[in-house]
């Protein structure tokens, strides 16, 4: 026997003894650093500036992987050494003979041959993922254009340094203490209108129904729509 067919016929028993059943919902992922991916949405060009490397950044790609306890999903976004990183590219066959030069530019592996039957390794997503992460911004719209903006703030200049000014950090606050206050208000009014409100038109028109004097007129109706707004952004924004 030839010495190629010889070590054809080693590598293939090797990678029998090796070959097991696949993690099910599991794969390889690409990630790069929020602020490395390019123009398009995808970390092509940080990937080919990094052809060949054997860091970190691609030891996900020739393993099986989950997050949140799911297939890797592109567009998931993931937090590593203090850095949030992109899922850009997801490798559904991974195999350990597939080199960081396939993560690097996103080539998915042959099917896994060479498999040591491990389990799959879970990552968390990032629920509050750093601004420079694609899609972050549209998941987190501070301003009057948002649609708890239209629903709870519409045409009211007083709110605007309000949204500018908060976010997640502080969402719970507003969330958990000023709705219940605009609710004690409105129960010592002549006429209480207890809601539901649905809308800054809800809050203006019971408060106007309310027989509430100033300044607890006001006072109702800024903490309500503040309250109210604070709850629909903590679940816009995945707080």
């Amino acid at each position: 026997m030839k010495l190629k067919e010889i070590i054809k016929k080693e590598l293939r028993i090797l990678s029998e003894q090796w070959t097991g059943p696949t993690p099910p919902n599991a794969g390889g992922f690409r990630v790069c650093k929020c602020s490395q991916v390019d123009a398009n949405g995808t970390c092509d060009t940080w990937g080919l500036n990094h052809l060949g490397d054997a860091d970190y950044h691609f030891t996900q790609w020739n393993a099986f992987w989950q997050i949140d306890g799911q297939m890797p999903q592109v567009g998931d976004i993931i937090s590593a050494f203090g850095v949030d990183r992109y899922v850009d590219r997801v490798n559904p066959t991974p195999d350990i003979n597939c080199y960081s030069i396939n993560g690097s530019i996103g080539v998915p592996c042959n099917p896994p041959n060479y498999y040591n039957g491990e389990p799959a390794q879970n990552w968390s997503s990032q629920s509050n993922p750093d601004p420079s992460c694609p899609g972050a911004a549209a998941q987190c719209d501070t301003t009057t254009a948002s649609a708890c903006a239209q629903q709870w703030f519409p045409s009211n200049p007083w709110a605007v340094s309000f949204m500018a000014s908060n976010d997640c950090t502080s969402y719970s606050w507003y969330a958990n203490n000023l709705e219940q206050d605009a609710i004690d208000i409105m129960a010592l009014a002549p006429n209480p209108q207890p809601g539901p409100y649905n809308d800054w038109n809800d809050i203006k028109n019971a408060a106007n129904a309310s027989g509430l004097g100033q300044p607890q007129k006001g006072q109702f109706k800024r903490k309500m729509a503040k309250g109210k707004y604070s709850q629909c952004q903590m679940q816009a924004c995945n707080c």
